[in-house]
């Protein structure tokens, strides 16, 4: 006797929520491997143990490995998912929520009106007899305003929540395809998977999910890149996938292995023609799309082209030179996320000012850095409390040099009219 279609989907479902319990120690090694990775990188093993990156490093994992004896229960989270996310739910409470507050109101009424007549009673006032509506409770023409204002308000709170539900469903810039490039708005994303997937050109798919924070680097990058271009793309989110059996789908067709997010695939005639693992960055990112067909061959990211990436010797040339020459010196790598967003965020600022006063403007790259950098720092006139106590640096940093030392360095985020700010207070731009 052959398993019904539904129990089967039903069965796998369950069998993969099971297996994410399962998988939990695996999950828990990893956070060990990455402790690993992160040491080995220069920009923390240059750091004495005090220093806040290292210290976050190792504790992290510690207080990771203390979850190893962890007894991880499992329970199907559909079922609650599902409630909490239907919009019935959302309905029965402001139903309830208006009903509790009318019968409120009500029983306030009431007492209000016992209160009186027990008053009237009291005083004895004759003359001004209160011919009140209100013998024992509440008239019918209160009762029946107050019930008509509670109906008022459910039925406006339906169609608010139905027409936010609905705003929702169309989202489709973040999480979804490039908004101006699927002929049906309201497909799947099974659906517009598909037509992705099929098409003739070499097409870019971004399999992808809410909450994931490199998800939420790559998309801006890959947006950005679309704008530059007129790229047609479909950054996908799993999660709007109706099924364990359409993720399998999407898995085994875009040959991904375990599935992680975010990866970046090249797809042709329903083949795959290249993949990119994990979080890219802008001309890195524009060198995959350019091999892969998605781009033409001259094709740059054009946020950065302007800024000119150097190594350690040049830092130091520039240092020793007359002339005063701007250096950012941040790190945004695909295996670690030191600043993040707002170095990119840093970099499109520098690279705008570079291309509208055609000016140098130079970008040392931590991954090209050189042990010797952070000792000629201090040498050359850095000085933070952070670097005094912890040989630690803060990213992005952007630094104005000349004569062999720093003449203006600032740490962190800047706004881009301060920043401009300081290009004029130092003659590098009118």
């Amino acid at each position: 006797m052959s398993t019904p279609p539904s129990t089967f989907l039903w069965i796998n479902e369950i069998y993969n929520e099971q297996v994410k319990v399962s998988g939990y120690d695996d999950y828990l090694e990893g956070i060990k491997k990455d402790k690993g990775k992160l040491e080995g990188i220069s920009i923390f093993n240059n750091q004495d143990e005090s220093n806040f990156s290292t210290r976050n490093i190792k504790k992290s994992t510690k207080d990771y490995s203390e979850l190893n004896s962890s007894n991880v229960k499992f329970i199907p989270s559909k079922t609650i998912v599902s409630t909490i996310e239907n919009i019935g739910t959302d309905i029965l409470l402001i139903l309830i929520t208006f009903l509790f507050i009318g019968n409120l109101i009500t029983e306030e009424k009431e007492k209000k009106s016992v209160n009186k007549k027990k008053e009237v009673k009291r005083e004895k006032v004759e003359e001004t007899k209160i011919e009140s509506p209100i013998k024992t409770g509440m008239s019918e023409t209160t009762r029946g305003m107050i019930i008509g204002i509670v109906i008022t308000a459910l039925i406006a709170s339906i169609i608010i929540l139905l027409i936010l539900g609905k705003n929702d469903d169309n989202k489709a810039t973040k999480w979804g395809s490039n908004s101006n490039t699927v002929s049906n708005s309201n497909a799947s994303e099974m659906e517009k998977f598909n037509e992705y997937f099929k098409r003739k050109e070499p097409t870019l798919i971004v399999f992808a999910q809410d909450g994931c924070g490199w998800c939420g680097y790559q998309e801006p990058i890959v947006k950005r890149i679309g704008e530059m271009y007129n790229m047609d793309y479909l950054f996908m989110d799993i999660t709007k996938l109706q099924s364990q059996a359409e993720l399998n789908e999407v898995v085994e067709k875009l040959e991904i292995g375990d599935g992680g997010t975010p990866t970046s695939v090249i797809v042709k005639d329903g083949k795959v023609v290249s993949t990119y693992g994990g979080m890219g960055e802008g001309k890195e990112y524009v060198e995959f799309l350019v091999d892969g067909g998605v781009l033409p061959k001259d094709s740059t990211y054009k946020d950065e082209e302007n800024l000119i990436r150097i190594k350690y010797d040049k830092v130091v040339e520039l240092v020793k030179g007359k002339e005063t020459s701007v250096i950012l010196f941040d790190l945004y790598a695909s295996n670690v996320a030191v600043c993040g967003q707002t170095c990119l965020d840093q970099r499109v600022i520098l690279n705008d000012i570079a291309k509208e006063n055609n000016i140098p403007i130079y970008h040392y790259h931590a991954n090209d850095m050189d042990s010797k950098f952070i000792d000629k720092l201090g040498d050359w006139g850095y000085s933070t409390d952070d670097y005094k106590d912890k040989k630690s640096i803060g990213l992005p940093l952007l630094m104005f040099v000349k004569d062999g030392k720093l003449v203006w360095y600032q740490n962190g985020n800047m706004k881009e009219e301060d920043i401009r700010k300081e290009f004029k207070n130092y003659g590098l731009i009118k």
